[in-house]
């Protein structure tokens, strides 16, 4: 809970692409619950929050400018998780007792405990069946990740079935990046005072190994896409960004 002491409304600013509103971040606003579960895939720990920091600060700060939430004795955090890629890893949720080297990061982002982060191979199939693990109803997906082939879950279940499922769960998908793709369709969240003091701590506390050279400026880039057609369309090389 401590990104409630730092999070403020003049800490971010939503960029469209265009002299219109961004759709995209309005429609999230406006369905977005504070119960909601929001899964970030990563193929990498520095991805996800290089990435979609910004927009994990900016929901945890919708989280906690409820009037609920700054009532005296309040304590809680919002339903976040990170599912991160990891070689030869087993698909299962950390923690409580367990941690990589990367939680801290997210931990400054409020995706806390250990329990809300989940590994899995950095494939796209075993990062979406992950997400069953956690049934979002919110999914940041990296741009550049291509979207998943068959899927196929352990005790049965074909991929119609699986993708049934997350889509009976899900209500919005937000592809995420660091650059601007130039659809005209993106809006950009940027960070400044304690949202941006956060971010830079979450950068920071990655190991110096997962954290690579270039400079982060805190700004992410996001595209809604739809739910339905994002679950139907096979993998592709160019991946769901593509235009």
């Amino acid at each position: 809970m401590h990104s409630r002491n730092y999070l403020r409304d003049s800490g971010f600013t939503v960029h469209p692409t265009s002299d219109r509103t961004a759709p995209g971040s309005e429609r999230l606003q406006q369905h977005w619950r504070s119960e909601d579960r929001t899964a970030v895939v990563a193929r990498t720990a520095e991805e996800g929050v290089r990435g979609c920091g910004a927009a994990t600060l900016l929901l945890a700060h919708w989280f906690y400018r409820r009037k609920e939430a700054r009532a005296p004795g309040f304590f809680d955090y919002p339903q976040h998780y990170a599912i991160v890629g990891e070689s030869g890893a087993r698909t299962r949720h950390l923690g409580p007792d367990e941690q990589r080297t990367w939680g801290a990061a997210w931990c400054r982002l409020d995706v806390w405990p250990s329990t809300h982060h989940v590994v899995a191979e950095p494939t796209p199939e075993a990062l979406l069946l992950a997400t069953l693990a956690v049934e979002p109803q919110w999914l940041f997906w990296p741009a550049s990740l291509a979207t998943p082939g068959p899927l196929h879950v352990a005790g049965g279940g074909d991929d119609r079935a699986v993708r049934l499922l997350l889509r009976a769960r899900l209500r919005g998908v937000i592809l995420y990046s660091t650059k601007e793709d130039g659809s005209g369709q993106q809006w950009s969240i940027e960070l400044s005072g304690g949202a941006r003091k956060l971010f830079d701590e979450s950068m920071e506390a990655l190991p110096s190994a997962e954290r690579g050279q270039e400079l982060a400026d805190g700004r992410g880039w996001y595209r809604t896409v739809g739910v339905g057609p994002f679950l139907a369309v096979l993998a592709s090389e160019s991946g769901p960004g593509a235009p």
